[in-house]
C-alpha cells in the first residue's frame, strides 16, 4: 500500500480523494493500493506535487533477491529492509511435513514517487549500502532442509540409531 502524506495547509475538502487523519501524528493522508514501485504505473504525485509532503510504502514484500537487513538512504529517501522467516506445518491436524518461508519486508519514505522508485531500484540492484547494517554482527544460521515428521506409532528408530545420527532425528 502506498500512502501520500498531505501538507498541513491543504484543505481536505479541496482534495477529491478520500482523505484520512492519522490518529498518532494528526496528519492528513490518502491511501492507494496501486503499485507505484512499478515504473509502468502512472505517477499521480506529479499532478498533486504542491499538496504532497511525503510518500510512503509500508511492508512491501519481496520473495527473492534479498539484500542486507538495515536502513538505507538515497537522495533524502529512507528504506527499511527486514527479513522474516516462518515455518509452516502440513497438514495442520496431524503434521507430516514442515516448510520454511523466507521473505523480506521493505518500507520506504520519500518526498516523491520518483525518488521512491529510484531508491527501491537502487536497493534491489545492490547499488546501495546500508547506513545501519543489522547483519554485521549477526551469526549465520544455515538453511534447514525440508523433512517429514515421523509418526511416533510407526517410528522404528532405536536409541542406538538415534545416537549414531548425532541429531536425534532420523532423516
Amino acid at each position: 500500500m502506498m500512502r501520500f502524506w498531505l501538507k498541513d495547509e491543504v484543505d481536505s475538502d479541496f482534495v477529491s480523494m478520500d482523505v484520512e487523519i492519522c490518529p498518532i501524528s494528526d496528519r492528513s493522508y490518502v491511501d492507494t493500493n496501486k503499485d507505484f514501485l512499478d515504473p509502468a504505473v502512472e505517477d499521480p504525485s506529479e499532478l498533486f506535487a504542491e499538496m504532497i509532503e511525503q510518500v510512503t510504502v509500508e511492508r512491501y514484500r519481496i520473495d527473492r533477491g534479498f539484500r542486507t537487513d538495515g536502513i538505507y538512504d538515497y537522495k533524502g529517501a529512507v528504506l527499511l529492509a527486514i527479513t522474516h522467516e516462518q515455518l509452516y506445518v502440513f497438514p495442520t491436524e496431524e503434521p507430516t511435513h514442515i516448510e520454511r518461508m523466507i521473505w523480506q519486508e521493505i518500507s520506504i519514505r520519500a518526498l516523491s514517487v520518483e525518488v521512491l522508485r529510484t531508491i527501491y531500484s537502487q536497493f534491489r540492484q545492490g547499488f546501495l549500502k546500508p547506513r545501519e547494517n543489522w547483519e554485521a554482527n549477526a551469526k549465520f544460521v544455515g538453511p534447514i532442509k525440508n523433512f517429514e515428521i515421523k509418526d511416533s506409532k510407526t517410528d522404528t528408530s532405536t536409541p542406538t540409531s538415534t545416537k549414531n545420527s548425532g541429531y536425534g532425528w532420523d532423516y
